[in-house]
């Protein structure tokens, strides 16, 4: 049983390799022995090493009578030589068309290109800009999250990190948390989408009452619509 190396695949019958095709035609017969001697080494039969060991004694005999003859000399030997010569080429042509095809030819081919996976960044594939915006809303809220326990857990941790205070020099990523009780006006409107004049107002009544003990005290002290409330909720926290 044959056995082929990664890469070989059984050429299909009647695929001889061309290069035997070439070089009996391109060397003019000079080489024309040579497929059959291949073929016999592929055939491992004792009738193909016979057809090779007679198209090799004939490429021999006829190439010794050929150039045993003086140059130009016409005669019966120089004339023997040649068809012995040419015959071989001409014969082995033939004997690879019929015998070449019955064998199994072994091909290498290129292996196919290794694909590796694009990163996956935020648990996103890079080419899907949605699941992409997904993922970083989904990181947002849990970094919101682990900052809040911190906060409940650790508060001078949480001072110490600024949560909730983009306005400062931090390193913490907090997921966009806002702390009411030590933003400024401008950081609040932006970082919760209010109005100026809403994010001032909250200040004042900050100011006013020392610091908010609830985030509901934005509904009934600080008069912020529900509607804003329920919009900014997620990114207020009390420090």
């Amino acid at each position: 049983m044959t056995h082929y190396q990664p890469g070989e695949h059984p050429t299909p019958s009647g695929r001889v390799p061309a290069w035997m095709w070439v070089m009996t035609t391109v060397s003019c017969c000079f080489l024309g022995f040579v497929p059959a001697i291949v073929i016999a080494a592929k055939a491992n039969t004792r009738r193909a090493a016979l057809w090779a060991t007679g198209f090799a004694v004939a490429y021999l005999v006829g190439l010794a009578l050929v150039g045993s003859q003086p140059e130009g000399a016409n005669n019966i030997w120089s004339n023997v030589g040649g068809v012995l010569f040419f015959g071989t080429g001409v014969g082995a042509l033939c004997y690879v068309a019929v015998v070449g095809p019955k064998l199994r030819w072994a091909r290498t081919t290129r292996p196919s290109p290794v694909r590796t996976a694009a990163p996956v960044v935020d648990g996103a594939p890079p080419h899907d800009p949605n699941a992409r915006a997904v993922a970083g809303v989904l990181a947002a809220r849990q970094k919101r999250a682990e900052a809040r326990a911190m906060a409940a857990n650790d508060p001078q941790m949480a001072h110490d990190l600024c949560i909730g205070r983009p306005d400062l020099p931090r390193h913490y990523d907090d997921g966009g948390l806002i702390d009411l009780n030590g933003a400024p006006a401008e950081v609040i409107a932006r970082g919760l989408g209010l109005t100026q004049a809403q994010a001032e107002h909250i200040v004042e009544v900050r100011r006013q009452l020392g610091k908010f003990e609830r985030v509901d005290d934005l509904l009934t002290l600080a008069d912020l619509e529900p509607s804003v409330y329920d919009a900014a909720q997620e990114r207020i926290i009390l420090l």
